[in-house]
């Protein structure tokens, strides 16, 4: 069996798809495939994903048509017959020894079925596991990049459900979502890879996060589906947790609602109603988040 298969969503990555694939072409770590699912593309990628297939047979390709990095990652995660899965964003590159270093891990810890890599140095952590709990609170806090697809290797018996669908509205956060159904697909404990990154990610100008604009109904839409990927039962664990995500959030737009005189607007969006209900329910302390601001506005709403 193909030790990792590695799957690349592609659409209209053409700039930056011929560095991508040779870093991966490049590794030190051989025994792998890669799936560049080519989402539609209209700037020649789906050409360039062909020309790579001609010259390494490690390399497939399939096309489709243009249905967003989620759907193109199912049909990938179909494909793939490797131990393990790798998620590699088509503009981003590895370090040549990457590959080698994540496989070591799990060689050396079989029993693990996610193992994490990081974009960074990541001695910060001084830690070389967390325990499945610890790690799904990170990714519903969405820190220090834990939250993404990419840099991480997932055993493959994970996806025998497949990947959930996701609503296409939701075109930020949709890593966070599969990375908790996939949290929730298994109890052992996640390795982390400490020393140098194994990932380079790189931040363009064009990316979606630089031009999506937060919104009290996106969140509330965002909310319901990370609800769907915790099982029923687990919910009020995470509870806590999800309030001081939805807090963090509640800040961010309460600053946007008063440049644009739009408070009461938030106060009555469905988002805020949910969050003032579930702080209720679950007794969340003014403590644990103590900005007055926010708990004024959390009081209206729950007087509604």
């Amino acid at each position: 069996m193909i030790k990792i298969s590695i799957v690349i969503p592609v659409y209209n990555s053409s700039l930056f798809l011929r560095e991508c694939v040779r870093s991966l072409l490049n590794q030190t770590f051989q025994d792998f495939e890669v799936w560049l699912v080519d989402d539609g593309s209209t700037d020649g990628s789906g050409h360039l994903c062909d020309e790579f297939a001609q010259i390494d047979c490690r390399v497939h390709v399939v096309h489709t048509e243009n249905g967003g990095a989620a759907h193109a990652r199912q049909i990938g995660v179909g494909k793939a017959e490797g131990e393990y899965l790798l998620f590699v964003d088509s503009d981003d590159t590895m370090p040549s020894d990457g590959l080698f270093r994540m496989y070591e891990v799990a060689s050396k810890f079989p029993d693990s079925d996610i193992i994490v890599g990081f974009c960074h140095r990541s001695s910060r952590w001084r830690k070389s596991e967390l325990t499945p709990r610890k790690y799904r609170e990170l990714l519903i806090e969405g820190r220090l990049n834990i939250s993404t697809l990419w840099g991480k290797l997932f055993k493959r018996r994970l996806f025998n459900q497949g990947i959930p669908t996701l609503p296409p509205k939701l075109v930020m956060g949709e890593d966070m979502l599969i990375n908790l159904y996939l949290a929730f697909s298994t109890h052992q404990p996640v390795r982390l890879i400490g020393g140098r990154k194994i990932y380079n990610y790189i931040q363009r100008d064009s990316g979606i996060s630089r031009r999506f604009k937060l919104t009290a109904e996106y969140e509330y839409a965002f909310h319901e589906e990370r609800l769907k990927m915790i099982p029923l039962e687990e919910r009020p664990v995470y509870m806590p947790v999800m309030i001081h995500r939805r807090l963090r959030m509640l800040r961010r737009l309460l600053r946007t609602a008063i440049r644009q005189h739009a408070v009461n607007e938030l106060v009555h969006s469905p988002f805020v109603k949910e969050l003032a209900e579930d702080i209720q329910k679950v007794k969340y302390s003014f403590f644990r988040y103590p900005r007055l601001s926010l708990w004024r506005i959390l009081k209206k709403a729950a007087a509604i």
